[in-house]
């Protein structure tokens, strides 16, 4: 049996447009160094297929699945693939179970739904491409093909109907492989993008459970601080990571919510170069973000924030803070009812006056974290717009030399937390009852005298007081 290898492929921000259909690969050798050199690249299908062509060494099997794949397919499952509590009830239970004991790497790539086309192109010494039909002898028919092939490159085309189906066939054709020594390469996927928007109660509780999971799919191994979410890495000198993201406007004194926005795996898009001035020498730095339409869910059409940083490079005493901030959003047409367009506004300094930290230390929230305009109140005033930040953390100054955050955490939750005064409060009860109860014990009183079997009975006269 070769040396178990594993390459994970996450296919995402496709260059004609704004479709991400997510992929994974996994492998049974050590034969996919070409397709790991390019984890960091953007990659059209032609490249993607000979990287694959080139790493097969063996049987290629490239599974679609018919109805389509996204993003929020994952996180509606629990937050990716590797979803703790799904178990097999979750349609990526066996790519989950491969990825986990064979490790993964990322990749994003371009026009996905010509994948398939340009792997056929290729020049396949074992013999021509191989279409599995869907008649139940499917994990049959790809062991042959690999026998056939005698090591040489081969490919074979299966499709599925849904997410689950094709899990349960390409975990069923792996395992067959493995137990007869055949090198593969096997890729999970499809040729287009299902529809792109869950429910904004689904994509609120899914972003949740990813940040709380472990490893994860969808995430970047290297940059986010968690494992899923938005993570910012500003010229390595501002760092910024949230988990999830809610918007909310509030006009004439009423809060409307909107459905969240998604997390963005290349949180390097979303920096408006333009504006951002994060390597800047001095003490004053500024990261300014617009997020892109493949986060954005209707009726959003546009949203924009700019943060100026304060802070002294050449102290490691003095604190650093956010001096100043703007919000903008745009709302797409027709949706006025639903939404309102919020022009660039300044951020009101209470939702900014909590991120005062030392030099070298990042900021870090569990809770969430507010981001506010001024508005929203009277009949007649402008609405006012406020992100929410799940799981927020943000280091201007300071960054450690692996390019991280650092270690030096301020918390927004101080020590006396809601938390710790339930303890002490049930601390303090567990105290009283158990004091009250020694107290009980040291009053009980024994006789000074006893009866002797050999002697007189004691008496004890008792009189009425009123005689």
């Amino acid at each position: 049996m070769p040396h178990q290898l594993a390459l994970l492929a996450f296919l995402a921000s496709l260059a004609c447009a704004s479709a991400s259909v997510p992929a994974v690969v996994v492998s049974s050798r050590g034969s996919v160094d070409s397709l790991a050199s390019l984890s960091s690249a953007r990659l059209n299908s032609q490249q993607l297929a000979e990287a694959l062509h080139r790493s097969a060494g063996g049987l290629l099997l490239v599974v679609t699945v018919d109805e389509g794949l996204s993003l929020p397919d994952f996180a509606r499952s629990g937050g990716d693939v590797y979803s703790a509590g799904q178990g097999s009830a979750s349609p990526f239970a066996s790519v989950a179970g491969l990825s986990e004991k064979l490790g993964g790497r990322h990749l994003l790539v371009a026009e996905a739904d010509k994948l398939l086309p340009a792997l056929r192109s290729l020049d396949w010494r074992g013999g021509a491409p191989i279409d599995v039909a869907n008649d139940g002898k499917e994990v049959d028919r790809v062991v042959e093909a690999a026998t056939a092939a005698g090591g040489a490159s081969r490919l074979v085309l299966a499709r599925a109907a849904d997410a689950g189906a094709a899990d349960r066939l390409l975990g069923a054709a792996c395992a067959a492989l493995q137990s007869r020594g055949l090198p593969f390469v096997a890729v999970f996927t499809a040729t287009h993008e299902s529809d792109p928007a869950p429910a904004a109660a689904d994509a609120a509780a899914s972003a949740e459970a990813a940040v709380s999971a472990g490893r994860h799919l969808l995430a970047a191994p290297t940059a986010s601080p968690s494992s899923n979410g938005t993570f910012v890495n500003c010229s390595s000198d501002v760092l910024l990571y949230f988990a999830s993201l809610q918007v909310q406007l509030t006009q004439n004194s009423k809060v409307k919510t909107l459905p969240p926005v998604l997390p963005v795996a290349d949180g390097s898009s979303i920096i408006d170069t333009k504006l951002s001035t994060c390597n800047a020498a001095g003490g004053n730095r500024t990261l300014a973000l617009s997020f892109p339409d493949s986060a954005l869910q209707s009726p959003l059409a546009a949203l924009k924030l700019t943060l100026n940083f304060v802070g002294d490079t050449k102290s490691s005493t003095s604190p650093w803070s956010i001096a100043s901030g703007t919000a903008s959003l745009s709302c797409k047409s027709g949706s006025s009812a639903n939404c309102t367009n919020v022009a660039e506004t300044a951020l009101t300094q209470e939702s900014l006056a909590s991120f005062i930290t030392p030099n070298g230390s990042c900021y870090h929230c569990t809770n969430n974290t507010r981001l506010s305009t001024s508005g929203g109140t009277g009949s007649n005033g402008s609405a006012a717009l406020t992100l929410i930040f799940g799981k927020f953390q943000l280091q201007p100054f300071g960054i450690p030399a692996d390019g991280k955050f650092s270690k030096n955490v301020n918390d927004c939750v101080g020590f006396f937390s809601v938390e710790v005064w339930f303890s002490l409060l049930v601390l303090l009860v567990i105290t009283v009852i158990l004091m009250y109860g020694v107290l009980m014990l040291v009053s009980v009183a024994t006789p000074d005298r006893f009866d002797d079997p050999k002697g007189k009975t004691i008496q004890v006269n008792v009189q009425d007081g009123g005689n």
